[in-house]
């Protein structure tokens, strides 16, 4: 394998042209070699960077005091990552955090050192006092165990993030006017390759990728670099899926840079601090490319900033890297003068379909960026991929906010996703986006393998996270009404909070909306209608969705559960008791930030892993029960959460001390094969005092047999995931 090695440029900024040299595959991760000494340990800033991790053993919540000191030396910073709100508290003049410790739970501090010696001290007191040798951190991850918790302690170190200077990889520097490319997700590599998740996929993108290359040679004018935003590679980061790639992009004309996607490394990659070595491939991939051994990195060109920001999508990436963040505030306060350009493989802007709540970041460390790059006022745009998203729903779906354009980009290589409606040509989306710079004006347009170009508008909707705030936000952390409010929807939907939804133009597969008269004596109800999405096109991914629904949170005001009654009518025309969609009533407990309860309640079938990756499923299981399938007839639901609940776990609510319940009603489909659709009128929801029976129409509930719950089952078969098999769907 070849490797480009840039010269720096010359005079005016004009690249003189690259070198090719051999370049071992192995040995080129920035941390191969054992860091020993407290010297080499130091950040940029000269500073000793201390992670300090909290996290729960078991599932009883316990506060635990937490004061941090040091002896001969000075803690310069101390920030606090993944703390919740009005749960844990943090003072940083007494250098005392308060933390709930849950099971599941990791609540991480870090400190920022100066003056550290070899005699230099921490010690952490939490109900007794600990004492650590700092350069004892040097021998590896430290733990201390405490009665319902854990205290882990480690060094941070930041080798492979900083500031590079594209001259020394061959971009030139002396012009305020140019053009890059974007490419994102090409995901392909060689199918050949042992393990090779989708060789027939992957054989696809491969095909497209060369397209796009070659479509790249061919602007007028040659942009000065393109960056691939993340999965340069499909299946999962093998090193013969790279070499294959940076084959490919090799015949670029000019400079291509990579950032870290989720299929740049394992599935099941651990990150542990500070263990880069999941990313062994990516690193060599990366300095072949261009010279550099950097995932998180900026630079400036012109009179911009650009900013490549990480995200393997693995859930321990950030826990054991929060010291990425303090790097982007201070990256971005040091360049607050310059207009910036942040891209991101994984989106922060709602997408509106299931893969992207389920397969994306979590709403902790989505807020946390939304914070962090809207705190300066000169980040101007934010590009992200991972969606596979066809151009017509990029455009639809691309948000202002506070000054910031998020769009998320079609795939290079990967078909798209399905949205529901034809493209805006009808033919591949793939290809790459054009930024046409000149001084702080951006002009963005996309190209197309088939050979459309696209202008993107200048404006785009504004974001209001106040209208969908679980996007933020967890369940645990919405405002509690005292009492449940509006649940005739006299008033519309006030009060209850909907997912966004991305809406076709056209006869729209989800419905989510209060209808005037249609409720049990011509009051107003709730109208939820979910089908399979249209444009039934190859290639086009189809994975189950429940993602229109909406929810209210309420406040328990006594130790027992109530006992909540529901009508509701399912449509005769548009629900089919055998068919993989049907409506639901999703309740869960929470106590703080912890779930304690997660029954559904359904008719007919039920997906059994409703609200996602991250509804704490893995916490509480969710216990399923039937509803009576009864088209066209109004019937009531009435739900003895208490007796349920024993059903589910035998602690009693006193045990688990719940304090906020929150009342999901939702529809759903597998979202593939005919007829998967279910329309439902909702109204009546009360809360009542708790009752010694449970009564659902007159009879008690009872779970739901296994085989009326589906579980999502994935294929990939000829570049796209197939999700059940159609004599399985219909006929019933």
């Amino acid at each position: 394998m070849k490797r480009r090695n840039f010269v720096k440029t010359l005079g005016a900024g004009i690249s003189t042209g690259y070198i090719i040299q051999n370049q071992s595959w192995q040995n080129i991760n920035p941390y191969q070699e054992k860091i020993n000494t407290l010297e080499e340990a130091l950040s940029k800033e000269g500073l000793l960077v201390v992670r300090v991790a909290i996290t729960g053993k078991n599932a009883n919540l316990k506060n635990l005091n937490t004061r941090v000191k040091v002896d001969n030396g000075k803690i310069d910073r101390m920030k606090t990552y993944f703390f919740e709100n009005n749960e844990d508290d943090f003072s940083k003049s007494k250098s005392l955090a308060e933390v709930k410790v849950n099971k599941h739970d990791e609540d991480v501090l870090v400190l920022w050192l100066k003056n550290v010696e070899k005699d230099t001290v921490l010690r952490i007191q939490a109900d007794v006092e600990r004492k650590i040798n700092l350069p004892q951190l040097l021998e590896g991850e430290q733990g201390i165990d405490l009665e319902d918790g854990t205290i882990v302690i480690n060094l941070l170190f930041d080798k492979e993030i900083g500031e590079i200077k594209p001259e020394e990889l061959g971009i030139p520097t002396g012009n305020s006017d140019f053009r890059f490319t974007i490419l994102a997700d090409p995901q392909g590599g060689n199918p050949k390759v042992d393990n090779t998740e989708s060789p027939t996929r992957m054989k696809i993108h491969n095909a497209f990728i060369e397209e796009t290359i070659e479509l790249i040679n061919n602007l007028k004018p040659q942009p000065v670099f393109n960056l691939v935003l993340g999965d340069f590679v499909d299946s999962k980061g093998q090193e013969g899926h790279f070499k294959q790639m940076l084959e490919y992009h090799d015949k670029l004309k000019t400079p291509y840079l990579i950032e870290v996607g989720n299929h740049e490394t394992a599935y099941s990659a651990k990150f542990r601090a500070y263990d880069m070595s999941a990313l062994d491939n990516f690193f060599a991939a990366q300095k072949q490319a261009n010279g550099m051994d950097k995932i998180l990195y900026s630079f400036d060109l012109g009179q911009w900033h650009f900013i490549v920001w990480p995200d393997p999508l693995r859930s321990s990436f950030f826990p054991t890297h929060p010291h990425y963040f303090d790097w982007l505030e201070q990256d971005l306060e040091k360049n607050k003068k310059r207009p910036t350009i942040f891209m991101q493989h994984i989106p922060i802007h709602p997408i509106g379909i299931n893969p992207l709540i389920n397969y994306a970041e979590s709403p902790e460390v989505k807020k946390l960026l939304m914070k962090i790059l809207t705190g300066h006022g000169n980040v101007k745009y934010v590009f992200s991929g991972h969606v596979h998203i066809p151009l017509k729903a990029s455009v639809k779906t691309a948000v202002e906010y506070e000054g910031i354009k998020f769009v998320n980009l079609p795939a290079a290589g990967f078909r798209p996703r399905a949205f529901g409606e034809a493209d805006y040509y009808g033919g591949p989306s793939q290809g790459m986006a054009v930024l046409d710079i000149k001084n702080e004006n951006v002009k963005l347009s996309f190209h197309t393998v088939s050979g459309e170009v696209f202008q993107y508008p200048e404006k785009f909707e504004q974001f209001d996270p106040a209208k969908y705030p679980l996007w933020l936000n967890y369940t645990w952390e919405l405002e509690a009404n005292k009492e449940l409010l509006n649940g005739n929807f006299s008033a519309g939907l006030a009060e209850w909070h909907k997912r966004f939804v991305h809406q076709e133009d056209k006869s729209p597969s989800n419905i989510c909306e209060v209808k005037s008269g249609a409720g049990k004596n011509d009051s107003p109800a709730l109208y939820l209608y979910s089908r399979e999405r249209g444009y039934p096109i190859p290639g086009q991914d189809r994975l189950p969705q429940d993602i229109n629904r909406v929810c209210q949170v309420i406040e328990l005001q006594s130790e027992a559960l109530p006992e909540i009654s529901i009508d509701f009518l399912l449509e005769q025309e548009h629900f089919h008791p055998g068919a993989l969609s049907s409506f639901y009533i999703w309740i869960e407990g929470f106590a703080g930030s912890q779930k304690k309860m997660n029954v559904v309640y359904a008719p007919g079938k039920m997906m059994g892993g409703v609200g996602g990756r991250y509804a704490q499923s893995n916490v509480v299981h969710p216990m399923i029960f039937d509803l009576p399938a009864k088209p066209g007839q109004w019937q009531n639901a009435l739900l003895n959460l208490s007796n349920d609940f024993k059903m589910q776990s035998e602690e009693t609510q006193r045990e688990v001390g719940m304090n906020k319940l929150a009342i999901n009603l939702g529809v759903w489909t597998i979202n593939d094969g005919l007829k998967q659709e279910s329309g439902v009128l909702i109204d009546n929801v009360k809360i009542t005092k708790s009752r010694d029976a449970s009564n659902v129409g007159g009879t008690p509930v009872t779970k739901k047999q296994d085989e009326d719950i589906y579980y999502r089952k994935v294929d990939h078969v000829a570049g796209e995931h197939i999700i059940a098999p159609q004599e399985t769907i219909w006929p019933y």
